[in-house]
């Protein structure tokens, strides 16, 4: 029997994908919808049944003749449908465990529908990019370029535009995510076998094998528990976000700096000048940070979770690493390299001679480059192949000085960089160092910024607390509440990571602000912590400090968010600190506190209203603000 994918005509196929219009262009979303829809019931007959298959077929007949008399104008049939689907529905629910089976069946139906879709967007999107004069996407960068060089922008214009945009994602945990990884894995499969299907043309094999993996993994996905049994630990939240690293984000930074260089090269095309792109996108997280009415978030569980982070990221880059050193191997009899990476190499040797960890006192190696990238390697914690070290003239216990800071890797990068350029290897650095180097600007070396959440009435309690010491003495007063000892520890804990990590953490998010003084007081606690809040440099190491951010949640607080902003803004205390972070601050608007209290409608408006009024104090006192919009609710989270 032929595969549900296998096309009459191969080139009939070809041409739905290229399709910009019609009937033709939501062809393959039909044909994967109608497939995964076989597929899953097939796999609801071999597990629960024909009495489940056929349930799950009349209701969901019976709701298409309802939506079609609906449409049709004919409110009679389409009562008798509706009466129809509850009379099945209400038999059903007399036994507890079918109608959860048929629950079930209709989201898995639903999921696999959602993938499908998504899959067509991918598919209509790369359609759009098939006629390089087609008009481009609205939307899209290229689209918006256009515009702006229609309305008299040139590139650097468009360039500096583009410098004042940056993007930051931040993961949170939240209660309403309860997909298990397991569960998130299995979709994904599914996604990229749907995506393998559109690889045309394809021999009935390889289709065969397609669709037999994708009946696989719908029923394992069948026989898997939908959500956890398990309250999550704050490790497991972490690690699960983490996992987008992996399965994506690591893969995706380049192509999007590629794709934005692309349109910039194809909208000014006369401009033939280097073209040096910002850096538009960074990445946060609150995992292991939010301790906002989370008592299994510590000082303790916020160093595992960077610890975490750092350590998926050093993997990361040695596995990069790796790859360059198998794919890279210039040698100085063929080509030099630059008079400054020879320096560098030079000092790398002399700290290997005098260590003890190179078998040679006068050794300089021909394939220069390949010894570069072990010394990076090196100074990343990692250790390169005993075949590589003894080629090398490495001993097997070679050891470099950590980096302490990304600036570091982006210069030994950058010089390896551009030692290729000058020496006819610019191919070689597009293809191995630049996307390395893009990665290293992005992730540093601690992947994502970590913000610490905590309510503001916690901390006018710590303050209140605190501030009994006894000002002859200097002593705390003992003994310490639980909860002002675990703020007075978060902020030690804070300051003792920035030590090894200062771009790790560099805000504090105030829950519930509703005054200027709810931002005095974390400075005033952090200082008792010694955390330099104003940031600066030390040895050589540049640390931005740490920014209170008032997050503005209820109708009320939104109302006066930019009366607070002012008074902060405008505070003796506050400007020197102002100067610190280069006039920029941070405010967050919350969503779903605020849909809580006012309703999704409320919300809306005044958080609109709360933006508006806070740009506008901020030029009314100089400050390059910038909002952090948490978005929440069961609606903003796709539920």
């Amino acid at each position: 029997m032929p595969s549900l994918w296998t096309p009459t005509d191969w080139a009939a196929r070809l041409a739905e994908l290229q399709a910009s219009s019609g009937d033709e262009k939501s062809a393959p979303l039909r044909r994967d919808i109608r497939s995964l829809g076989t597929l899953l019931g097939q796999v609801l007959r071999e597990q629960s049944g024909d009495q489940l298959y056929d349930t799950v077929e009349i209701l969901r007949r019976t709701a298409i003749s309802r939506r079609e008399c609906e449409a049709e104008g004919n409110k009679t049939d389409a009562r008798v449908h509706l009466d129809e689907a509850q009379f099945i529905t209400n038999q059903s629910a007399r036994d507890p465990h079918f109608a959860y089976r048929l629950a079930r069946a209709f989201a898995s139906y639903f999921e696999l529908i959602n993938l499908a879709e998504t899959n067509h967007r991918k598919r209509r999107r790369k359609s759009s990019l098939l006629n390089a004069g087609a008009t481009p996407q609205r939307g899209s960068l290229r689209g918006t370029l256009r515009r702006l060089k229609a309305a008299g922008f040139d590139r650097a214009a468009a360039l500096r535009l583009l410098a004042q945009i940056c993007i930051t994602p931040v993961f949170t945990a939240h209660p309403t995510e309860v997909a298990r990884r397991s569960v998130m894995f299995k979709r994904r499969r599914i996604s990229d076998l749907l995506a393998k299907l559109d690889e045309i043309p394809l021999p009935q094999t390889e289709l065969d094998a397609l669709e037999g993996s994708l009946l696989g993994e719908i029923t394992a996905l069948w026989q898997t528990d939908d959500v956890r049994t398990a309250r999550p630990t704050v490790r497991d939240e972490v690690r699960m976000a983490l996992d987008y690293y992996e399965a994506s984000i690591f893969e995706t930074m380049p192509v999007l700096y590629n794709e934005i260089a692309a349109a910039f090269t194809a909208e000014y095309a006369e401009d033939a000048a280097p073209l040096e792109l910002p850096l538009v996108v960074r990445f946060g997280s609150w995992i292991g940070g939010d301790r906002d009415g989370n008592p299994f978030v510590t000082a303790e569980t916020t160093a595992d979770s960077l610890a975490m982070s750092r350590q998926l990221l050093l993997d990361h880059y040695l596995t990069r690493l790796a790859i360059i050193f198998d794919q890279l191997a210039p040698s100085i009899h063929q080509v030099p390299i630059s008079d400054a990476l020879h320096m560098r190499l030079a000092e790398y040797l002399e700290d290997l001679r005098k260590s003890g960890h190179t078998t040679s006192d006068d050794y300089f190696p021909s394939e220069a480059v390949r010894f570069m990238i072990a010394c990076i390697t090196l100074r990343l914690g990692g250790l390169p192949p005993a075949s590589v070290l003894r080629n090398l003239a490495l001993t097997p216990n070679a050891k470099l000085a950590n980096y302490t800071q990304a600036s570091e890797l982006l210069d030994d990068l950058a010089l390896l960089d551009l030692s290729l350029r000058a020496n006819h290897g610019e191919r070689l650095a597009e293809m191995y160092i630049d996307p390395l180097l893009l990665e290293v600007r992005t992730f540093g070396l601690h992947l994502q910024t970590l913000d610490i959440r905590q309510h503001a009435r916690v901390h006018e309690l710590a303050v209140e607390e605190l501030t009994s010491w006894q000002q002859t003495s200097g002593q705390l007063p003992a003994p310490l509440t639980e909860q002002t000892a675990e703020v007075l520890a978060t902020f030690r804990g804070i300051a003792e990571i920035k030590k090894r990590s200062p771009e790790s953490i560099t805000t504090y998010v105030i829950s519930g602000a509703a005054s200027a003084q709810d931002a005095l007081r974390v400075l005033w606690l952090a200082r008792i912590g010694n955390v330099c809040v104003e940031g600066g440099i030390t040895d050589g190491i540049v640390d931005p400090g740490l920014q209170p951010v008032p997050l503005f949640e209820s109708i009320e607080d939104l109302r006066n968010a930019s009366a607070i902003c002012r008074e902060l803004w405008t505070s003796e205390a506050y400007k020197p600190l102002l100067a610190a972070w280069n006039g920029r601050q941070e405010v967050m608007l919350g969503y779903s506190d605020s849909n809580k209290d006012g309703g999704m409608i409320a919300s809306t408006w005044e958080i609109w209203k709360a933006h508006r009024a806070l740009h506008e104090v901020a030029r009314e006192c100089g400050v390059d603000l910038r909002l952090f919009h948490g978005r929440g609710g069961t609606v903003g989270r796709g539920g």
